[in-house]
């Protein structure tokens, strides 16, 4: 879904992963997240999350995962998380509504 997402929005420049429905991640997981990562940072996409529950959460930190994506890129909840990238991204969200 997230290659999907970064094929149907290129121009996007983060890709926010709304996590809520992850009950578990195993090793295999954390290894297409670490893949995925590294695509997304040279396609020169930021990844982020929200919404992961304690357990999801608790294994990423373990797994160092966390890091990923940045601490800045982790998010309690998807309102908390389009909040904060709404202004992170207001003047570019302003510059592509009206080119100069």
């Amino acid at each position: 879904m997230i290659l999907r997402a970064h094929a149907d929005f290129p121009q996007a420049k983060i890709v926010l992963v709304i996590g809520n429905g992850i009950n578990n991640i195993d090793a295999s997981g954390e290894e297409k997240i670490r893949e995925i990562a590294k695509y997304m940072h040279t396609a020169g996409v930021k990844l982020a999350f929200s919404s992961l529950k304690q357990p999801v959460r608790e294994k990423l930190d373990s797994a160092g995962l966390q890091y990923l994506p940045g601490a800045e890129n982790v998010f309690k909840s998807r309102d908390i998380a389009f909040q904060a990238l709404q202004m992170r991204y207001a003047a570019d969200l302003q510059a592509d509504a009206y080119p100069i």
